[in-house]
């Protein structure tokens, strides 16, 4: 079922092949659609209609017959079915897991309650409960982590006679690296909606695509100007409640300047009860005598969901996991140079 838009029509098209294409229905334009809604009052009914029967094929007719019924009592809009095909087109067959989903949709109008409602309804809240932590204690925490995170050293005697950490703490989640990557996924998973985030979009050109052209062919013949799609592409996020820092950058430098320097980056992500600790290994490449930059293309983000009593109650975490994946990295490294003697012996 693919509702009539042309953004929605197009990735129909761009994800999947049509066996067949059927124009169903429509509203009057000036009835509502319910555009702000998940689900219009159409699409709902269609859903309902598709999983109607217990057993069998699912017929377009059915589900028309469904849809006329059922808004008999919704005068809000009257659907006009514009059907090219018999109707006795076969939309579904029912499987165990639509009579499941049945189930779990059109639930009995008087439902039964529990004896004890007032004692679980108690004993879930106060579980929600126990996740909110006062702000002051978060700052608190991460007041305590910027002190005394400096002071930490590569727990491997091997690394640490090579490698020292030297950490920078930043308060902007602009400042990591491969934003947009980010920004994709935060808009994709709606983290506005759940965190104190906001993604930032930037109005681009949508690229050619034969759809496009389809599509500006269907505006030439209709005697419009073709055109090109602009579209809200999210390019970066930031905070709307900062914290003392969002950002981490942890560098192992080398003592030795044949050594590689390899790093970690951390952002926090955070709302009220819940945090989302982004981490990625880092390398860095030359680009002067003495300077080196984060090397972008080695970077691969990972998240990892705690809750803030958690943090409270002990901030190392934010860093503890990524530190030994850094020192990981930097082991496996350093046995490299072990395996190249080796080589070299192997060849004489």
């Amino acid at each position: 079922y693919i509702k009539d838009t042309q953004e929605t029509f197009e990735k129909a098209f761009r994800s999947a092949e049509l066996e067949s294409f059927i124009c169903m229905a429509s509203s009057h334009l000036n009835q509502s659609s319910y555009a702000t809604d998940k689900l219009s009052l159409f699409t709902q009914r269609f859903m309902e209609g598709a999983r109607a029967q217990d057993e069998g094929p699912i017929l377009y007719r059915d589900i028309q017959s469904y849809i006329s019924d059922a808004f008999i009592e919704t005068p809000e809009q009257t659907p006009f079915f514009v059907s090219q095909g018999s109707g006795l087109e076969v939309f579904a067959t029912v499987t165990p897991s639509m009579a499941s989903l049945k189930q779990s949709v059109f639930l009995p109008e008087t439902e039964e309650l529990p004896a004890d409602l007032d004692t679980t309804i108690e004993s879930e809240i106060k579980e929600l409960e126990s996740f909110f932590v006062p702000h002051e204690k978060v700052t608190g925490s991460l007041e305590t982590l910027l002190k005394s995170l400096p002071n930490s050293k590569p727990e491997d005697s091997l690394i640490s006679k090579y490698y020292s950490y030297e950490f920078l703490f930043k308060k902007k989640l602009e400042s990591l690296v491969r934003m947009e990557e980010i920004a994709r996924l935060a808009s994709k998973r709606k983290w506005n909606q759940s965190y104190f985030v906001e993604v930032i979009t930037e109005k681009r050109r949508d690229s050619n695509s034969y759809l496009s052209s389809l599509a500006a062919l269907n505006d030439a013949l209709l005697g419009r100007t073709p055109g090109y799609i602009i579209k809200d592409v999210p390019i970066s996020i930031k905070s709307t409640l900062p914290l003392p820092f969002e950002t981490i950058e942890i560098i192992a430098r080398p003592n030795k300047s044949s050594l590689k320097q390899l790093g970690t980056l951390i952002g926090i992500v955070h709302s009220q009860t819940d945090v989302l600790i982004l981490t990625t290994i880092i390398r860095y490449k030359n680009v002067g005598w003495d300077e080196r930059v984060i090397d972008a293309s080695t970077v691969e983000w990972a998240i990892t969901e705690y809750k803030w009593k958690d943090i409270v109650s002990n901030p190392i975490i934010i860093t503890k996991k990524v530190l030994s994946q850094l020192e990981n990295e930097i082991f496996d490294y350093l046995k490299s140079f072990s395996k190249k003697k080796v080589t070299n012996i192997e060849l004489s």
